[in-house]
């Protein structure tokens, strides 16, 4: 997004010849820039949402959609939920919140401040795999369905002409037709749109607070990457990684390094071990040496 303001929140797409979309313009500068906005929606405009969603939630219960009353029960019939999961749950959340309070308290030692900031990641990872499994069956549920049928009916009554406040999308039915065929105007608004009414950015985390605590002071990067006091890129172990998380390690000039795999052995960029090759042995441990065919055929 380049910019935002109050009500609404702005950005940029280029428009071709043929009137279609892009994110970026092209090498040539040759596209026209289009200036596009998603605003608050109206008193008016909710209430028409809100009876798309219980259209829509009529027709899903009726497709034979599960309703989340449901939900647990199904998850315990198919054991993808449990009393054990539940306790798990509860722990993971209690410990997460108790870590939280700690770092906003403060006046403990800056270096257990880091740990527990860093212990918190593993503790929130280890919930969102918990739950994984469970907020994807709750994705089909009605409630859910209908949800998403709101927001986005919402996005297209919402999405305008930053200059003169005009519909971008000329009804619900065509917005989804863009949709279909890949406008990234729908992508793009829907970002805006969630950042707006939400007041998240497009990374959840940054509203954690072990995140705020590293970005402060400096342990993470803009992208909220670990990195040590060199700037260079960390996992939660310690272990120096590339821009793609692979192993790494430095030389002695600390910039130029090496691939190297978990246990610390060198390997190349496809990530084979890198071994220097000895004959192999016969029989009575004498080296064979590799037979070469000379023989051509055309």
């Amino acid at each position: 997004m380049e910019k935002a303001e109050k009500n609404k929140e702005i950005f940029v797409v280029y428009k071709n010849k043929e009137g279609k979309f892009f994110a970026e313009n092209d090498k040539e500068n040759s596209l026209i820039k289009v200036e596009l906005a998603v605003k608050r929606p109206s008193n008016e405009q909710q209430q028409e949402a809100q009876k798309v969603y219980a259209k829509s939630f009529r027709e899903f219960v009726e497709a034979g959609a599960i309703v989340r009353p449901q939900l647990d029960a199904i998850l315990r019939s198919r054991n993808m939920w449990d009393d054990v999961r539940q306790k798990e749950f509860d722990s993971l959340t209690q410990k997460i919140n108790n870590n939280t309070l700690k770092l906003r308290k403060g006046g403990i030692k800056f270096n257990d401040a880091t740990k527990i900031a860093k212990d918190t990641i593993k503790l929130r990872n280890e919930l969102f795999r918990l739950t994984l499994e469970k907020n994807q069956l709750d994705q089909n549920t009605a409630e859910s369905q209908s949800e998403n049928t709101r927001f986005n009916y919402l996005i297209a009554v919402c999405t305008v002409y930053n200059d003169t406040g005009k519909s971008f999308f000329e009804s619900y039915e065509d917005y989804k037709k863009q949709d279909q065929v890949g406008n990234v105007v729908v992508n793009l608004a829907g970002e805006g749109f969630w950042k707006l009414t939400t007041g998240l950015g497009s990374d959840f985390r940054e509203d954690f607070f072990e995140y705020k605590f590293l970005k402060k002071y400096s342990l993470c990067d803009e992208k909220l990457r670990l990195i040590d006091k060199q700037n260079r890129l960390i996992d939660l172990e310690g272990n120096f990684i590339d821009e793609n998380g692979r192993f790494i390690k430095y030389g002695e000039d600390g910039k130029t390094f090496i691939y190297i795999d978990k246990d610390g052995n060198e390997v190349d960029k496809e990530g084979n071990p890198i071994v220097e090759f000895v004959p192999f042995l016969d029989e009575e441990g004498n080296p064979i040496e590799e037979k070469k065919n000379d023989d051509k055929k055309e």
